[in-house]
């Protein structure tokens, strides 16, 4: 599916092709008024231009490919890789969101926000420039700026982590969950026996999936 809009960064007629998975049930009659759990997720800089396919290397739209359900919606924007360093837009991806909401039936209360290596920086930054749209976030081998984790401390964070990690150190998550804590956060590190690959075992984990269920505004 595409999304496009105008860009405020020179950048005209901005669009960008997303993966979208709707869970067992959501197309059934009888529950045609259900409004459902939302998974936003943010792929890493390997996947960013070239063919959209490329978000399914990791985490849910991988699981899913290979037959995984979820209980809730997800959404896997592609970065097409027009703006310096693959960098995400917060604004752009705030009209996203939007647009998901306008277009799938989304409980507004419960959309969780996931992001894997530069995803998971423009994740921790997303959550702490709009905080109220978001009800829980999960950070994959991620990285942020501290003085940002005070601006959400109302959103509870489970971050995943490889222990060897020699792309993004472990100790990038501890500093953001230090910050987050700091400010009256909740929040936790999982660590898993990886390097820099944690998105595809960290939903692969029962524990994640109902952590988010529990997890509304």
């Amino acid at each position: 599916m595409v999304f496009e809009r105008d860009s405020a960064w020179n950048v005209t007629d901005l669009s960008l092709d997303y993966y979208l998975y709707t869970p067992p049930g959501y197309d059934e009659p009888a529950r045609a008024d259900d409004a459902w759990p939302q998974l936003i997720i943010l792929h890493g800089p390997g996947e960013s231009g070239g063919s959209p396919t490329k978000v399914a290397a990791h985490g849910p739209p991988k699981l899913i490919e290979q037959g995984t359900d979820f209980p809730f919606v997800v959404a896997s924007p592609h970065n097409p890789g027009e703006l310096p360093h693959n960098l995400w837009l917060t604004d752009f991806l705030g009209a996203f969101a939007d647009h998901l909401s306008q277009t799938q039936r989304v409980a507004p209360d419960r959309v969780y926000l996931a992001g894997f290596s530069l995803g998971g920086y423009a994740a921790w930054n997303w959550a702490a420039t709009q905080p109220d749209r978001f009800a829980a976030l999960v950070p994959l081998a991620g990285w942020g700026y501290p003085a940002e984790a005070a601006n959400l401390a109302d959103v509870p964070v489970r971050a995943y982590h490889g222990n060897m990690d020699f792309v993004v150190s472990i100790n990038h998550a501890r500093t953001m969950l230090d910050a987050h804590t700091a400010a009256g956060g909740s929040n936790e590190l999982v660590t898993l026996s990886v390097g820099h690959g944690a998105a595809t075992p960290a939903f692969e984990a029962p524990e994640l999936i109902e952590w988010l269920l529990e997890q509304s505004r």
